[in-house]
């Protein structure tokens, strides 16, 4: 019987905006009052046109569907529940009674929510509940057009998934993200650069349009101030950022370390990468080529279609560019006049990089890859943030030497420019372990042996770590300290041993010993945070 249902319905009738073309009067004369009893009785939320063809169609369907045995409306309900939006919708526009089978079929549009958005209550595009399944699917549907459907999906299980973490463990980076764009200001943003978006990034935005923090308002001001004294030659550009006068240095300061795609401190670097707004990232591509672009120098093939989606609070640290005629996305540092460039997510001729890159980046949240704690120690709380160093195997090794663990993770580091090489941040953890003889301890030396290639090794030993020695004991936080190797290939790994003694070196309470720390890997990743 399903199968007879496609069949009285041709493909012509598409219930969706823009796939059927506009029948002028003329064109169907004898259909008229059939199309305007038959819009009367769908009043679905859809632009639906028909020609004189699909009139004919129906036409005839409805002759066919006369002569069909009489079918008890469960046997219809069972019917319409199997079938596809589209075709659901074609079945509604034959009859009164179909149409409310179709309308009032709670499971049916329950069942595409999740598959097709992955939304599993009546969530509309706004967050309200609304009042049934039908009702939250035709808004998404009327909210967003073909071009979306695609990465619609992904795009909000990806923000789900991202947003449920921060309201768990960073409520206060939740707090910053903007509500999504309309398809008009996505629009006048794009006629404003004089680029088209792929898709597959608008849509991220047209959720929710990246994040508002101090410091990027602040920075924006400066910039613009720039773009007017060059043009007009008055303006007062000052080296420091001016915060608001509501906006105190702490909150200023916090603001910082509040960007959604985390980030990491080691020595004197600092980076933690934000999402911007799409207007704000128009503005911050003007800055950006103007760097690009000195003096008797011109831009590259293609970088002039290059966007900053998303870079760290100093502007020309870290930054993602999503490239527009690729859909690609890379990571960049940016110099006077240069700009090197790394594939930030694995390449493919899909055009939606930045989309699989924020689907990734969504996983790892939600698996527990990544944590919320305090980014560089000299800030103390100020500096909470999303660290990218990885909290869980394989990005994570850990072992347990008379109950010292060692838990050792690495980041790679791009942005930072080595002649001919490739930088790698690690973070290495210390802790005492309850219920172990050993009640304290303190670390002495480190031996660390570095493998860049097959049949090279390279070893690196001294006193204390980054300068320091740390005492253990069971009840005492983790000891945590960051630095960083370098090595010319694109995959090595790193090992290493510690020496601890018992007690401390002032009062030693028995013989030193050697902690392990296991093989760790040095590769370049597919994915770069």
């Amino acid at each position: 019987m399903t199968k007879a249902l496609f069949q009285l319905f041709p493909m012509a009738a598409d219930p969706f905006p823009g796939s059927i073309p506009h029948a002028q009067p003329q064109d169907v004369p004898a259909y008229m009052s059939t199309a305007q009893q038959h819009k009367k009785n769908c009043r679905f939320p859809y632009a639906i046109t028909f020609d004189s063809t699909l009139f004919r169609s129906m036409r005839s369907a409805m002759e066919t569907v006369a002569g069909l045995p009489e079918l008890t409306p469960q046997c219809l309900e069972h019917i319409i529940s199997h079938l596809e939006p589209r075709d659901a919708l074609r079945v509604a526009c034959a009859q009164k009674l179909w149409h409310g089978l179709v309308v009032n079929d709670e499971q049916l549009w329950k069942r595409h929510l999740v598959e097709e958005l992955g939304i599993s209550d009546k969530q509309g595009v706004d967050g309200s509940i609304r009042r049934s399944s039908w009702d939250a699917y035709a808004n998404w549907r009327q909210a967003f057009g073909a071009e979306y459907w695609p990465y619609l999906g992904r795009a909000v299980k990806a923000w789900s998934q991202i947003k449920a973490w921060l309201a768990a463990n960073m409520p206060e980076i939740l707090a910053t993200l903007r509500p999504g764009l309309s398809e008009a200001e996505v629009v006048q943003v794009e006629a404003e650069m004089g680029l088209t978006l792929p898709p597959a990034l608008k849509v991220l935005h047209r959720l929710h349009d990246g994040q508002e923090l101090y410091s990027d308002a602040a920075l924006e001001r400066r910039i613009r101030n720039k773009l007017v004294l060059r043009e007009t030659g008055r303006g007062n550009v000052r080296m420091e950022l001016e915060p608001e006068a509501n906006v105190g240095p702490e909150a200023m300061a916090r603001s910082i370390f509040c960007g959604l795609f985390g980030g990491y401190a080691v020595y004197d670097r600092r980076v933690v990468a934000r999402m911007l707004p799409l207007r704000r990232a128009a503005l911050w591509r003007i800055e950006m080529l103007r760097k690009l672009t000195q003096p008797l120098q011109r831009l590259s093939d293609g970088q002039d279609r290059l966007l900053p989606i998303a870079c760290s609070y100093n502007l020309y640290d870290k930054v993602l560019m999503a490239d527009m005629d690729s859909g690609g996305l890379s990571v960049a540092r940016l110099e006077p006049g240069q700009l090197e460039l790394w594939d930030a997510v694995p390449r493919a001729d899909t055009r939606d990089g930045p989309l699989r890159w924020f689907e990734e980046y969504g996983r790892r949240l939600a698996s527990g890859w990544y944590e919320a704690g305090v980014l560089d120690n000299q800030y103390s709380m100020l500096s909470r943030g999303i660290s990218l160093f990885p909290m869980r195997p394989p990005g994570l090794v850990e072992a347990v030497t008379m109950g010292v663990q060692v838990r050792a993770s690495v980041v790679f580091v791009p942005e930072y420019k080595v002649q001919d090489g490739h930088m790698f941040a690690y973070s290495i953890r210390f802790s005492l372990l309850e219920g172990w003889p050993l009640k304290r301890c303190q670390l002495m030396r480190r031996h660390w042996i570095i493998k860049p290639e097959p049949g090279r090794v390279e070893t690196v030993q001294g006193e204390g770590v980054v300068g320091l020695f740390p005492i253990l004991e069971p009840d005492r936080p983790e000891f945590v300290y960051c630095s960083c190797t370098r090595q010319t290939p694109t995959r090595g790994s790193m090992e290493g041993r510690f020496l601890f003694i018992p007690g401390s070196v002032e009062r030693p309470e028995g013989p030193p010993f050697d902690v392990i720390c296991p093989t760790f890997r040095l590769d370049v990743p597919d994915y770069i945070f």
